[in-house]
């Protein structure tokens, strides 16, 4: 039997996702709410994977459904995952900005420590000379990713409004 390593990352994203989704649902107050509709903004790679395991995530999840979106919508909470940005929709009137606000600067402060130490172990010339290129190139990529999840980050909370 052979592993695909491909679907396995595949699997670890779906279950990021997932613990994400549950995760923000609970931050608000709605972890037992299975009436809640998500919206979630993604690459078209991301989103067919969303797609083809849809019904197992909205069960997993415990949702109504979880829709497609091209623009975010306005003041929905929300959390950055493997898989696009997930929001809580429906939920804008009822939502403490203050507590978003928050919430969204602690994740941001979070991510920039990881990304600080990132940096410094990349910059670091005996991490640099000694590591296999593979090593490397896997902390660059998470580099990347921790700078996209960043910009995304920044851009939610520019989109809260004013409190």
């Amino acid at each position: 039997m052979r592993i695909d390593p491909h679907q396995v990352a595949v699997v670890e994203e779906l279950k990021a996702y997932a613990s994400q989704a549950r995760a923000l649902k609970a931050e608000h107050g709605f972890a037992n709410r299975r009436d809640l509709s998500l919206a979630n903004l993604a690459t078209p790679e991301d989103a067919q994977i969303l797609s083809a395991n849809r019904d197992k995530l909205v069960r997993v999840i415990g949702a109504r459904e979880i829709k497609f979106v091209t623009t975010p919508p306005a003041g929905a909470p929300a959390a950055v995952t493997p898989l696009g940005t997930l929001y809580l929709v429906d939920l804008s009137a009822a939502m403490d900005v203050a507590t978003e606000r928050q919430r969204l600067t602690k994740e941001l402060e979070k991510l920039a420590q990881h990304i600080a130490s990132t940096e410094a172990r990349l910059a670091n010339p005996a991490f640099a000379g000694k590591a296999p290129a593979a090593v490397i190139a896997g902390a660059q990529r998470q580099l990347a990713e921790l700078q996209a999840k960043r910009a995304e980050l920044e851009r939610l909370l520019a989109a809260l409004p004013p409190a």
